[in-house]
């Protein structure tokens, strides 16, 4: 493709997709049960809905004993009616109610955040921005050859790790920051929420092993668990 336009659409058009299969795979091809309707989960679900003014479908995971987790498929293309949200069978049998409700009230906070949109917004952000600096890149190429390729690569790698790896991780912490905060204003118990930080804590070293401390925070779309605690005492 000749025009840089054509090419950035066609990116574009390829990045929609595999966003798309994405979805469609982990969301309705996954082992889920809906408990929602169970009598363990009956009353939490009610409560979060009353809380939140919306309704709340809640899924676990089968055969995730082993996991410890919970998450929403944060789209602008989810229903603005009701909330599907996740849950690991290891985060029903390790923490209690209270926690598991803390834990669903910061999903939910994605989802009234309305992360999902920005982080849409900023995918294809980020794609426009390296589909031209492949066109560009692949122009200069043939246009002056392979030495001024050669010189302009390692610009070119740090461009794509920036936009590719550090700032969407950048934005993803703040975006867990946001409903981190969310979270508590709706549990009403900051104490509650900094305890079920903390279990999540231990409970990631346990299942991350060796590798959980050798890990570069700039890589990880998470903040720390001891930043997030930091940020929740530092409410009002």
């Amino acid at each position: 493709m000749d025009k840089w336009y054509l090419f950035a659409a066609w990116y574009l058009s390829l990045t929609l997709i595999i966003m798309l299969v994405y979805t469609v795979i982990h969301r309705f091809m996954g082992n889920y049960e809906n408990v929602g309707f169970t009598e363990q989960f009956y009353s939490l679900k009610k409560t979060i809905e009353a809380a939140c003014s919306i309704n709340v479908n809640l899924f676990t995971k089968k055969e995730s004993e082993n996991e410890t987790n919970a998450w929403v498929y944060s789209t602008p293309f989810a229903s603005k009616k009701s909330i599907n949200i996740y849950m690991t069978e290891g985060l029903i049998k390790k923490f209690t109610l209270d926690e598991v409700k803390a834990v669903l009230f910061h999903e939910i906070g994605h989802i009234k955040r309305k992360h999902g949109r920005w982080i849409l917004f900023i995918t294809f952000g980020v794609a426009t921005l390296i589909s031209l600096l492949m066109f560009f890149t692949r122009k200069i190429m043939l246009g002056f050859g392979w030495g001024q390729y050669i010189l302009i690569f390692p610009v070119g790698i740090i461009a794509l790790i920036g936009l590719t790896e550090w700032l969407p991780n950048k934005i993803s912490k703040m975006f867990e920051h946001q409903a981190d905060e969310f979270a508590v204003r709706q549990l009403g118990n900051k104490e509650l929420y900094i305890q079920t930080l903390m279990k999540l804590e231990r409970i990631s070293e346990k299942e991350n092993d060796e590798f959980y401390f050798k890990r570069k925070e700039w890589k990880e779309t998470h903040p720390s668990f001891q930043k997030r605690i930091n940020f929740i005492k530092d409410l009002v």
